[in-house]
């Protein structure tokens, strides 16, 4: 029986190609901010996170609690906490200072995505802005929301993706938080409920936030080496059958 090294040859060719993105990306880190164990209570929680590791606190002189987070995208049927936002800046003051930050690390990753749950009270800002860092200080902005749900409701799924930003992945020092900032093009906050006043008692409440990312792969060769590859195992068959021919 003769043997196949052709076949061989292309399925050893085939065997170096890479499985293309999957559809789904990785949990990097989660937190549902609900109590763990459970205990029933909305007012209680914890900021560590339920998958992969980070640090989330509120910056800028916002204060954290835990509450109620029913409406947010959180399977949890009881137990459903989120972690609420409170003081934020006076009026025409502060704008991109006070909000949430997290702490993520991305060793291992790429293709970085991040995907959150937010409430609005009525009087809290409606115009909300998304920062990065890559250095663990300096943050940069890279897109901005307005808040069309209204006062006193959820906007689940809100989500950027940071694929562009090649420094994101394997970043020991990723972060990124969200800020109350200034409506578009004036210099004061808007209000996210109609007819009501901004008021730096207005609250955000945070639940669901997910950073997500893909495997960072292992060198593989390029298109050009596979079929460099390919090339010399078919060269190799042809010389082994012109030496088996003189011998036969």
């Amino acid at each position: 029986m003769k043997t196949p090294i052709l076949s061989l040859a292309l399925l050893a060719a085939v065997a170096l190609v890479p499985f293309p993105r999957g559809l789904a990306q990785l949990v990097v880190s989660h937190w549902d901010f609900n109590s763990v164990p459970p205990d029933a209570k909305t007012t209680t929680g914890s900021a560590l996170p339920t998958l992969g590791t980070g640090i989330v606190a509120g910056i800028g002189g916002a204060t954290s609690s835990f509450s109620d987070a029913t409406g947010s995208g959180d399977a949890a049927k009881k137990d459903n906490t989120g972690l609420n936002l409170a003081t934020f800046s006076a009026q025409g003051t502060g704008s991109g200072n006070r909000g949430l930050q997290f702490q993520v690390p991305t060793v291992g990753y790429q293709n970085i995505s991040v995907t959150w749950d937010q409430r609005f009270s009525s009087t809290a800002s409606k115009a909300y802005q998304f920062q990065y860092t890559l250095d663990g200080n300096s943050y940069v902005a890279f897109k901005t929301f307005s808040n069309a749900a209204g006062g006193n409701a959820w906007v689940n799924g809100n989500s950027v993706d940071l694929s562009s930003l090649g420094g994101v992945s394997d970043n020991p020092n990723f972060g990124f938080r969200v800020v109350s900032v200034f409506g578009p093009g004036t210099s004061s906050y808007a209000a996210s409920g109609v007819g009501s006043n901004y008021g730096t008692s207005g609250t955000w409440r945070f639940d669901n936030v997910s950073v997500l990312g893909d495997a960072t792969p292992a060198v593989v060769p390029e298109p050009s080496e596979y079929a460099l590859f390919a090339a010399g195992m078919l060269g190799g068959f042809a010389v082994w059958r012109r030496r088996r021919a003189r011998r036969a």
